[in-house]
């Protein structure tokens, strides 16, 4: 039997325009990380369970680890806490994949923020 495919939670909310990183959710819903090794990985059935919190669109977007992962890049030396690590690129062509590969549709439109993406919001905090 297989096992059972897992995803990342895209915040949408937290991940800013000027950052060079999108924003991943912790594990056990604890705060937010960069490194995708310390991402949480979250299972299909728990995603599905709570949509409303996991995918909301407006804050949150769950995608499968297997699509995101291929996406990490080595961080630049000195960004961080630290050396090391693979993080997602705020980028147009990186967000356009996880718009369309998101576990299902969400409740609010998706609007993320990255360098060239509209000013469609304003940080809400």
């Amino acid at each position: 039997m297989s096992e059972e495919k897992q995803y990342f939670v895209v915040s949408v909310k937290w991940t800013e325009r000027r950052e060079p990183y999108i924003t991943l959710w912790g594990p056990n819903n604890s705060g937010y990380r960069g490194r995708i090794e310390n991402s949480g990985r979250y299972k299909h059935s728990d995603v599905m369970k709570h949509l409303g919190y996991y995918n909301t669109g407006h804050h949150t977007l769950a995608v499968p680890c297997e699509l995101i992962e291929p996406l990490a890049v080595d961080i630049k030396p000195g960004w961080f806490d630290g050396e090391g690590g693979k993080w997602i690129p705020n980028n147009k062509a990186n967000w356009d994949l996880i718009l369309a590969n998101v576990i299902a549709k969400p409740k609010y439109p998706p609007k993320p923020r990255y360098r060239g993406a509209p000013k469609s919001h304003v940080f809400e905090g």
